[in-house]
């Protein structure tokens, strides 16, 4: 096996006020935000918006994924996660996930 090191950027432009996204991002709120792709998110321990919480996020298709949050900042419009389990099993090690929202300037 070769070990290598890849990073992964996506973007998208949505049409509505990063103040009213923020709060779904935040609390990581994907049912909500996207429907078709997430049945579920659980809160496993801590809160919504705290640093150091896990959560878990069941997909529509019922992949099942762990994450632990590493980092929350409101002046930034940012959670940071971890990926810490996934069921089924998934072709990546370590998945280290920034969200960040930007107003469009």
């Amino acid at each position: 096996h070769i070990v290598t090191a890849l990073t992964q950027t996506e973007s998208t432009v949505l049409h509505v006020a990063p103040e009213r996204l923020w709060p779904l991002f935040k609390s990581l709120s994907f049912n909500q935000l996207t429907p078709s792709k997430v049945a579920n998110v659980e809160v496993v321990s801590g809160s919504p918006g705290q640093v150091d919480s896990t959560f878990k996020i069941v997909y529509t298709d019922a992949a099942e994924w762990s994450i632990h949050i590493l980092g929350v900042s409101d002046f930034h419009n940012s959670i940071i996660w971890e990926v810490v389990h996934a069921e089924p099993s998934t072709g990546f090690t370590y998945a280290l996930n920034i969200l960040r929202i930007c107003r469009q300037i």
